[in-house]
């Protein structure tokens, strides 16, 4: 029988059950564990998919100095207190690039992180530098699928923390889409094994030691483009055992978690946009289980306005103007406006008799009138969030710094400027942004490149570049995606990013291995004329072709539906990254416009 119970937190910690109500589940105990009955609470703090995002941004989450808020808050007022990371943490941004990860390591190291399996983008530095990261972190890279060459545990395949009252296994899972979900190259000589068989091997081992309390922390995710068997929900289905499952990948945020064969699967979603909680609770061996995300918005608190309108009656005195009709007397007045005779012979002095009044005589009648005022009262509420980690946000400042230096390091010269001013690249065809698809193609060997003119934005002057000048160009940290597609998908791509031209437009495509002629004076949706690749032929609309884009693209940004659900080739690293070191090898080999995007009318 399932129950539902809302536990009760201290501290910044209250706000995670108060707000909602949790999701639980009994758990059922090995006949052996039962004989003696347990008593304990763990909670489980979890982030996954941050991708480097450690501050907090418009489009990103709450930063890592409010997460490190609440991690501490819970380690200073419960007693079993994990705090676990489901991967795609090292890479994403230029934070995280500029020193291969290690500014990220160094921040969970002062947040106190316990364990973090790898996700796929973790080794976009190549597994020999995610083993560097290894050997820096104060905490337990696990993943007990991941075999090298020899047959051996590239990681640690689990641990086990003895905590007050229970001993807690965690072990890893990580997704065997990293195998061409980061560049093959980043993973030569790494076997990622199904998941279920090598959960089911660590489960046995940890209950063989003693593990009372089993998590997994997985970089799986449950995303339907996933093989079932590959997903979270994959695993627990095959896989009894299991007491909590901390997922990552799929960027799915479960608000109170999702109970699969007994086992409560949690995750946050991405960029830190959530932070998630989860309390078990064990009495008498029999465990209950509570899930409950802290979002963006509840962290960094708000102020509430509200007003209340507010209805005052009081008495004035007035003066009516009164017209004289036909058999009125000002007994008859006097009677209907019920104000004494005499009050009406005062107030018109020129009345000597109160029996003459002539008809169309105006005359003036005091009264009193009940007068309703409308008040409005305002009133602001201010509702706190969670304060920054004052020791975070220094640590942060001070990388900062030190990341000054790297990007004054220079990769290359240019003989002319690099046109990427936002006027330019959202409507036109600019060397730079052939720059960076050469690049593209380059690195991934696609047959097409296409980028969003959007994600340029910045120039390149004439002379040195550094690293700092490839940041500004590319600064939100894109990694590049192949797909494979249609010939149709092409060209509706390019119809949809030139729909608006001559208007500026951020989906307005930079290419690489194509020409594009288009008619401007044509409704949008049939402006393409022709489309062929570098070597003269016309793109088929039938054929199928691989194409480059970033992640943002590939995902279906700036309305690229088609490239939404089309199946992925490869996964490769920033696209930054990918141009510094196309920079840095080729050097600056567009110099001018080539004629890729060419109008006609």
């Amino acid at each position: 029988m399932k129950k539902r119970k809302i536990f009760l937190l201290t501290g910044t910690a209250a706000l995670l059950m108060a707000l909602a109500g949790c999701s639980s589940t009994d758990k059922k105990q090995d006949a052996a564990v039962a004989e003696v009955p347990m008593n304990y609470e763990v909670i489980i703090a979890h982030m996954n998919d941050t991708h480097g995002r450690v501050k907090e941004g418009k489009y990103d989450g709450m930063g890592f100095a409010r997460v490190s808020t609440v991690v501490k808050d819970l380690k200073a007022n419960e007693e079993n207190v994990l705090f676990l990371d489901a991967g795609d943490t090292f890479h994403g941004t230029t934070f995280a690039t500029l020193s291969k990860g290690e500014s990220i390591v160094r921040l969970l190291n002062a947040m106190d992180l316990d364990a973090l399996s790898p996700g796929n983008h973790d080794f976009n530095y190549g597994k020999e530098r995610l083993k560097e990261l290894e050997e820096m972190a104060e905490f337990d890279i696990v993943s007990a699928n991941v075999i090298d060459e020899d047959g051996d545990y590239f990681f640690n395949p689990y641990v086990i923390k003895e905590m007050e009252g229970v001993r807690v296994g965690i072990f890893g899972l990580a997704t065997p889409e990293t195998a061409y979900k980061t560049n093959p190259k980043n993973v030569e000589g790494l076997t990622f094994g199904t998941p279920a068989e090598y959960a089911e091997k660590a489960v046995a081992k940890l209950k063989e030691e003693g593990a009372q309390l089993i998590v997994a922390v997985c970089h799986l995710g449950i995303d339907e483009s996933t093989l079932r068997e590959n997903q979270s929900i994959g695993v627990v289905e095959a896989v009894d055992g299991i007491d909590i499952l901390v997922d990552g990948h799929s960027h799915t945020a479960l608000k109170n978690g999702m109970v699969v064969n007994d086992t409560m699967i949690v995750q946050t979603g991405e960029y830190d946009k959530n932070f998630g909680v989860v309390r078990v609770r064990v009495s008498d061996g029999k465990m209950e289980v509570a899930a409950k995300l802290i979002t963006k918005a509840e962290a960094m608190g708000r102020v509430e306005k509200s007003e209340v309108v507010v209805e005052e009656a009081q008495r004035i005195s007035a003066v009516d103007k009164y017209s004289i009709k036909p058999g009125d007397t000002l007994t008859k007045i006097a009677a209907n406006y019920d104000v004494p005779m005499s009050v009406i012979l005062e107030a018109n002095a020129g009345i000597g008799d109160p029996n003459r009044i002539y008809v169309n005589d105006e005359i003036m009648i005091p009264v009193e009138r009940e007068v309703v005022n409308v008040v409005k009262e305002s009133s602001t509420r201010v509702i706190p969030g969670i304060p920054e980690d004052p020791e975070i946000v220094k640590l942060i400042g001070e990388i900062e710094q030190e990341q000054m230096k790297i990007t004054e390091v220079e990769v290359g010269t240019t003989p002319v400027a690099l046109d990427g001013e936002r006027e330019q690249v959202r409507r036109g065809e600019t060397n730079l942004g052939n720059l960076i698809t050469d690049s593209m193609l380059w690195e991934t060997g696609a047959d097409i490149a296409i980028t969003n003119g959007g994600g340029i934005r910045a120039s390149i002057e004439k002379g040195t570049i550094k690293v700092g000048d490839i940041i500004s160009v590319l600064p939100f940290g894109n990694y590049v995606i192949t797909k494979r597609v249609s010939g149709q998908d092409i060209i509706d791509a390019i119809e949809h990013g030139i729909s608006d031209y001559p208007a500026t437009k951020g989906a307005f495509p930079h290419v690489g291995g194509i020409r594009v002629t288009f008619d401007e004076s044509k409704p949008a949706g049939s402006r393409v004329v022709e489309i062929e690749t570098n070597s003269g032929e016309k793109i088929d609309p039938a054929r199928e072709y691989v194409l480059a884009t970033n992640d943002f693209m590939a995902a279906g940004g700036d309305d690229y539906l088609m490239f939404k659900d089309r199946p992925q080739v490869g996964n490769f690293e920033g696209l930054d990254e990918i141009l510094r070191k196309y920079v840095e090898e080729e050097g600056v080999t567009q110099t001018r416009i080539d004629g890729r995007m060419k109008v006609v009318n």
